[in-house]
């Protein structure tokens, strides 16, 4: 009587010589390796429109270290801005295209990715045009989407452009969604407005302070009553 191991190697020996477990058959079988923690990290991390979030909110934000970057947010500015990021809408625009002329409703926000706004401000009691240029990594439209009044400027790409945009619908499903993130960008984006100084003249840059200050205004009663 055959003993169970010698019974064994017959069986390996049958089936070698039908070629059963071939190399190729056994890799078959080899689950695929999963990519690293890191590579993952990463790739959420260079997701736009995240960084570019980072890059326009992130000097407003608390607990930042010294070094500007994603890993190095606290884990509540983390979920601030990874809140925001559906609601923005990546859009391209050419070279000379009017985005928005004066007096227009408001059809949303933009965050530059690359390229630059031109912004130009006309009044009926100031014979000069006053400009202004928005580069990569700032925010246009902010404050008359916010406060829902009219453009108060007519603002043209200067170049090519790639744009993140929150509409008025996208704004108003964060603040439905999302209150407290809504509330804390809309802040943060009221700051940086009180913070913008513009190389301009003592009279131009007094005319469109009295504006962005009347938009403010509207803003903020809109919000408290």
């Amino acid at each position: 009587m055959l003993k169970p191991v010698a019974i064994l190697y017959l069986l390996v020996s049958f089936f070698e010589s039908w070629n059963i477990f071939s190399k190729t058959d056994i890799s078959a079988y080899q689950a695929p390796s999963s990519p690293s923690p890191s590579t993952d990290t990463d790739t959420v991390h260079n997701a736009q429109p995240l960084p570019l979030l980072l890059q326009t909110l992130g000097p407003y934000l608390a607990n930042m270290t010294s070094t500007l970057s994603l890993p190095s947010l606290s884990d509540e500015s983390y979920d601030f801005l990874s809140d925001l990021a559906p609601f923005f809408t990546r859009t391209e625009i050419s070279s000379n295209t009017v985005l928005w002329r004066q007096s227009d409703n408001p059809d949303g926000l933009y965050l530059i990715e690359h390229g630059s706004l031109r912004a130009t401000y006309s009044y009926d009691n100031h014979t000069r045009e006053v400009q202004e240029t928005m580069v990569a990594g700032t925010i246009a439209g902010d404050l008359s989407t916010l406060s829902n009044t009219a453009r108060n400027a007519t603002t043209v790409a200067e170049r090519d452009c790639v744009l993140w945009r929150m509409d008025l619908e996208a704004l108003e499903r964060l603040e439905k969604e999302h209150p407290n993130t809504a509330r804390r960008f809309t802040r943060i984006v009221l700051k940086g407005a009180c913070q913008c100084q513009l190389p301009l003249d003592g009279r131009s840059l007094h005319l469109v302070v009295a504006e962005e200050h009347d938009v403010l205004n509207s803003h903020l009663i809109a919000v408290l009553s």
